[in-house]
């Protein structure tokens, strides 16, 4: 037996899977899509199929490492075994295996075909719906709806035919090259993962749906179409329907209507914490990047409704529900849609509204380099010099709208909670908004929406979901910088981006107030700046440092990327004051990763609650002063609201889940953490902890139990009621 020739054989059987796919793909674009030829969209066309073959790998190139096995294993065996034609057995195999294989990517593909003609989309996460779906409909409709009787009959002439292919293959490839096993095994491995990875050694460099390429995802039905079937269905088993999808609108209107429609005290049923110093031990870390699923939770299961643990102690607060607590004027639903429980009535701007406001959305700008107990780390030196003014307000405890980067974004923009749904990927919101969309609302007040996005617009499918949402333009990062800008993976340096956009912001022209939303990429891992071509001194910025830290050459690159974006949004800063001296400015993260080197000689062996969770926020007009703010905590959900107060003439009326930063709240919840005047709870790991403000390197007591959970509930049913009811959305 030769192993180089099955090896061979094995290759080629394993190509027809990808051209199956291919030609799936061509009929499902001819069948459903508007355009039926190439004609003047080549280049689309080719990157469709192109993209698709590679993302396509991610699962057809196992099928190659399965038959190389299977080839393997009867090499040895034909070592051992004698008075067996061993080779008539493994081509049996092979083309079984093979044809087995064609029969699932076939099976999926009539399944997208049915999806789409009932759902108008591919593969989505309502398609677990139908495991409560009644089975006898469910057949009626497959069978005389999508002539049932046909499809199951056509896998006939594809096994035919795909068993002819096979068989000649196997009967036609011979090699009497004599070629060492060892080496064969090893090149068998390498072309495995060549095409597992799209075509690249490099893990990281897989194809995925934020990396399509824009000449395709411009096309929302193209950009579909490139997504292979299997993987389409590999990605669904990591995202599973949460069960509120599946409530029926009366059981979403009893959990929206018990705590906002009706009195509901909040309830201090927690046990108190320890009297001693000890602290329970910490609680395991999440993955970082991962943002648990509302419905989700680690280790024991929270208990039933409580409210805010740390009433009596907020005061003023335990007498009153959490729906007052949000100064909500209406208690009914408005056709049926519960966000319209959430309209107000702008009260009058504090401050001259400013022509031009710049909400800056820095990545991984998190609150605990600008603390008090890791200043020697010297992170954040131009965010502190911001702080540091007369006419500057920063929070120390802000909770973003998700723990992502995508879910944080869609939750300030769309003004209800992402809840990891990725709701910017979803077609009806590349065709509507919400009522709550920030841009939409302020669009209606004649207030122009710029945002800049440091990388391609590709990312979170943003040039489908921003326009949607009222964003009036929308600039690419890569477009708007030099060509030969230097970039991560994720999008332009941001000194890089900001420059570009300043240049755009200071030759744009508008007669009506402007907000410019500018989103910034550097701060990501892997931390590749080149930093010392851009005004990094590892001695100057971080001489101070433990000597253990400083030759932590990954500690350092990581550290050196916060910093270089903090400079980055200061300079840009002081570049549009210039622009316009009456600017007001926003500077927030989207959310917050590990940033401090934990255990590497700084005050702290390991990270708090609050470090983990919160991100940064601070404001800046000439007319701005801290009396004016009431609280010591926030969320972004608050900065929709505070943008409109500022922007909107008295008496405007607009939909927002929080109150305006203007307005007293003693409780934030959000569908991952609450937060108080008192504590921090993170639902994940069922635990409240207390809210420190980062002077002291003292570890703050912790205990267990959940805090806020119907509130919680009723927030994130919200977003499912919506998702539910496209008539909603606007």
């Amino acid at each position: 037996m030769n192993l180089l020739e099955t090896t061979l054989s094995s290759f080629l059987l394993f190509l027809l899977v990808p051209a199956y796919a291919a030609i799936f793909r061509l009929i499902f674009i001819l069948f459903y899509g508007k355009k039926k030829n190439p004609t003047g969209e080549i280049k689309k066309w080719r990157e469709c199929f192109r993209y698709g073959f590679w993302w396509g790998m991610d699962v057809h190139a196992y099928l190659f490492l399965w038959l190389f096995i299977i080839s393997l294993g009867f090499y040895i065996a034909s070592f051992i075994i004698t008075g067996i034609n061993l080779t008539n057995v493994l081509n049996t195999t092979l083309i079984t295996v093979t044809l087995a294989f064609i029969v699932i990517l076939y099976t999926a593909f009539l399944g997208k075909m049915i999806f789409y003609f009932h759902f108008h989309d591919i593969y989505n996460p309502t398609i677990w719906l139908g495991g409560n779906a009644d089975k006898k409909n469910l057949a009626d409709i497959f069978f005389r709806q999508n002539h049932g009787t046909w499809l199951l009959l056509s896998y006939v002439p594809i096994l035919l035919v795909s068993y002819l292919i096979g068989n000649s293959i196997l009967v036609n490839v011979h090699l009497n090259l004599n070629i060492n096993p060892i080496l064969i095994t090893l090149a068998a491995v390498a072309t495995f993962y060549f095409f597992r990875f799209g075509g690249t050694f490099l893990h990281r460099n897989k194809p995925e749906w934020d990396e399509v390429p824009s000449v395709v995802k411009d096309d929302p039905f193209m950009a579909k179409a490139t997504i292979d079937d299997l993987v389409n269905l590999k990605l669904l088993l990591k995202r599973r329907l949460p069960e509120e999808l599946k409530h029926t609108d009366e059981e979403s209107a009893n959990i929206i209507t018990t705590i906002f429609s009706s009195i509901h005290s909040f309830k201090n049923d927690l046990p108190p914490y320890p009297t001693s110093e000890k602290t329970l031990p910490p609680y395991p870390p999440s993955k970082r990047g991962a943002e648990e699923h509302p419905s989700s939770s680690d280790g024991e299961e929270s208990p039933p409704l409580r409210g805010g643990t740390a009433a009596k102690r907020q005061g003023g607060v335990a007498n009153e529900s959490f729906a007052e607590n949000l100064k909500l004027s209406a208690k009914t639903f408005v056709g049926g849609n519960p966000l319209t429980i959430f309209k107000r009535t702008a009260k009058g701007s504090p401050i001259k509204p400013p022509q031009n406001i710049f909400l800056i959305i820095a990545e991984s700008y998190g609150e605990a380099p600008l603390d008090y107990i890791y200043s020697n780390l010297n992170m954040a030196p131009y965010g502190k010099k911001l702080r540091a003014e007369k006419h500057s307000v920063s929070f120390k405890h802000t909770l973003p709208g998700g723990l992502i980067s995508q879910t944080s974004l869609v939750s300030l923009m769309s003004g209800i909670f992402d809840c990891r749904m990725e709701l910017n990927e979803k077609k009806a919101f590349w065709e509507k908004a919400a009522i709550t969309s920030l841009a939409l609302q302020l669009q209606k007040f004649n207030i122009v929406t710029n945002f800049f996005y440091g990388g391609s617009l590709s990312w979170g499918s943003l040039m489908h979901y921003l326009p949607a949402c009222g964003v009036t333009n929308v600039y690419d990062g890569i477009k708007i910088s030099p060509e030969n800008a230097g970039r991560t993976w994720l999008g332009v340096y941001d000194h890089i981006f900001l420059e570009s956009a300043a240049s755009v912001i200071e030759n744009f022209k508008s007669a009506s107030p402007t907000l410019h939303i500018l989103y910034t990429t550097s701060n990501h891992g892997p931390y590749r700046l080149p930093l010392e071509d851009y005004g990094f001194d590892k001695a100057k910025v971080f001489g101070n440092i433990p000597k253990e830290l400083y030759d932590d050459a990954a500690e350092i690159r990581k550290m050196g990327a916060f910093w270089y974006q903090d400079k980055a949004v200061f300079e840009f800063i002081e570049r549009m004051r210039n622009l316009d001296p009456n600017a007001m400015f926003i500077v927030t993260g989207d959310h917050t990763v590990g940033l401090i080197p934990y255990g590497k000689g700084v005050a702290r062996a390991e990270p708090t609650l609050r470090e983990r969770l919160m991100t940064s926020l601070l404001l800046m007009h000439p007319e701005l002063d801290n009396s004016m703010f009431p609280n010591k905590i926030a969320t972004h959900m608050n900065l929709q609201s505070t943008l409109l107060e500022i922007l909107a003439p008295k008496g405007g009326e607009y939909f927002s889940i929080y109150p305006s930063l203007f307005e007293p709240l003693p409780a934030i919840v959000t569908p991952f953490a609450a937060l108080t005047n008192d504590e921090v709870a993170h639902y994940a790991e069922n635990r409240v902890e207390e809210l420190t403000d980062g002077t002291s390197a003292a570890f703050p007591a912790q205990k267990k139990g959940g805090v806020f959970t119907n509130e919680r509930a009723a927030l994130t049913e919200l977003t499912y009621m919506t998702m539910r009811h496209e008539e909603f959305m606007v």
